[in-house]
């Protein structure tokens, strides 16, 4: 599976465009997710991941990433369809 497979997934089965421009709570849940996953599953690098947000119009560093990545397990403790994906 691709990344552009796997985030096209996520936003296809949470209605969730984790490529939007916000702050809002379940976006950044949902982006977390897939950032985990990319990195966790498919074993991308840092830089990579934030290219691929940016080829997806989604301009975020790899220190956004790493923090991101870093947080995905707190974001799960709140929010549990995290893991139901």
């Amino acid at each position: 599976m691709t990344a552009q497979e796997i985030s096209d997934k996520i936003i296809k089965k949470t209605g969730v465009n984790v490529f939007e421009n916000s702050r809002r709570k379940e976006v950044i849940h949902f982006r977390s997710l897939l950032i985990y996953l990319l990195r966790e599953k498919m074993s991308l690098r840092w830089t990579n991941i934030s290219l691929f947000f940016k080829a997806n119009n989604k301009n975020i560093t790899h220190a956004t990433v790493i923090h991101s990545h870093h947080y995905y397990k707190f974001y799960k403790d709140e929010n549990p369809k995290l893991e139901d994906l």
